[in-house]
């Protein structure tokens, strides 16, 4: 029998190089790209080759290239993620998704007016204690009088202190440095992960070093869709029984906005507040096709991780940043897990699509998926859905 050819690993190394992003300078522009735009050379020359050119090992070093370069403008510092494969199973996750830490704006779905976005005029690093800054009168006018929230929902090490409350960051219209300690996701990851497959969840991430309880781990990036085109996307993706759709629509937003009863003034992200704010679920995030690590994240009855709502250069409250932190102290080689159906949910069987707890943290949007739980908690309920 002959021998298969080699395939040129050079030039598929080549093909990560994204132009697209080239004038990209941080995550804090969190520039939102059309979904069209999505680039597939990469994958598309992959998914060409026989299939047992998935289980070269060197296919291991363009996934983990792949992921580093895509994210060289908005994480330039963060520690490279790592692929931990098996040789008699799969070496990489699969090659059907584009890699990056931005949202893409599927069809109908409308850009930011950045000129409704307004920021601090404070000198150096915002101080939590200032009567006058802007983005702490606006952080303030969310967290609902609660004495225990001091300025920003961030401490001094850049900690996530309450993960009950919309995060407002400041933004590229804000004076204040870079060095602000209101600004955190917009510096991205610090801690190291990888990408492993598990024996019967597929593939998780896992916390490489210890990671303190409030870490920003990174955003639930992905397209950005109408609920109406969720709903049709979800009705394929329950026959196969995976689902990465993430409905947008935290109503303690609208419980705290009618507690309100301030202007808008130059509040910015807070404009709503004092006004009835209507909060449905207009939006939706989809991670199948453009998504990071955090689309790996799988599901615990007794999960180390949430995600909070948070803004930085998003006026409109409709379209938070999904962003996942940790909610408790994370040991080196332990699985960063999420609650898929919410924190605080009641033990009771639901065959609803969407639903929110108590504390307004949003459950992944599911539709009548139903899989055993295999998180391995005390605590376990048995299904996920």
């Amino acid at each position: 029998m002959g021998t298969v050819k080699e395939p040129d690993f050079s030039k598929l190394r080549e093909a990560i190089l994204d132009p697209i992003f080239e004038d990209s300078r941080s995550l804090a522009a969190a520039i939102k790209w059309p979904a069209e735009k999505v680039p597939t050379e990469l994958h598309d020359m992959i998914n060409r080759l026989p299939k047992n050119y998935l289980f070269n090992p060197q296919m291991k070093h363009i996934f983990e290239s792949m992921m580093e370069e895509n994210t060289a403008d908005d994480e330039p510092v963060a520690p490279r993620i790592e692929i931990r494969g098996r040789k008699d199973d799969q070496i990489t996750p699969y090659w059907e998704f584009y890699y990056t830490n931005r949202i893409f704006h599927g069809q109908g779905v409308p850009r930011s007016n950045r000129r409704a976005l307004k920021g601090c005029d404070c000198i150096g690093p915002c101080n939590p204690k200032s009567k006058t800054c802007a983005c702490v009168v606006r952080q303030m006018a969310w967290v609902g009088g609660d004495k225990n929230v001091k300025g920003f929902l961030y401490n001094k090490n850049g900690r996530l202190v309450d993960h009950h409350y919309p995060v407002f960051e400041c933004n590229d219209e804000c004076e204040c440095s870079e060095h602000c300690m209101n600004r955190v996701i917009q510096h991205g990851r610090k801690h190291a992960i990888s990408i492993t497959l598990t024996l019967n969840k597929g593939w998780g991430v896992f916390a490489d070093e210890k990671i303190p309880r409030g870490t920003y781990l990174g955003i639930y990036a992905g397209e950005m869709i109408l609920e109406s085109e969720a709903d049709e996307r979800g009705k394929l993706y329950d026959k196969f029984g995976r689902t990465y759709l993430f409905d947008m629509d935290f109503y303690y937003l609208h419980s705290l906005a009618d507690d309100q009863q301030k202007t808008s003034g130059n509040h910015g992200a807070s404009s709503n507040v004092g006004k009835s704010v209507q909060v449905v679920s207009t939006y939706t995030i989809d991670a199948f096709h453009v998504g990071n690590f955090t689309r790996f994240l799988n599901h615990s009855c007794d999960p180390n991780c949430k995600i909070t709502a948070t803004y930085v250069n998003e006026p409109d409250l409709h379209k938070p940043t999904l962003t996942i932190y940790t909610c408790r102290d994370v040991r080196a080689g332990e699985e960063l897990t999420f609650a898929y159906f919410g924190a605080d949910e009641d033990d009771e069987d639901d065959d609803d699509e969407e639903e929110i707890d108590e504390h307004g943290q949003q459950k992944i949007k599911v539709q009548a998926v139903y899989r055993p739980c295999l998180c391995g908690s005390a605590n376990c309920r048995g299904q996920m859905f």
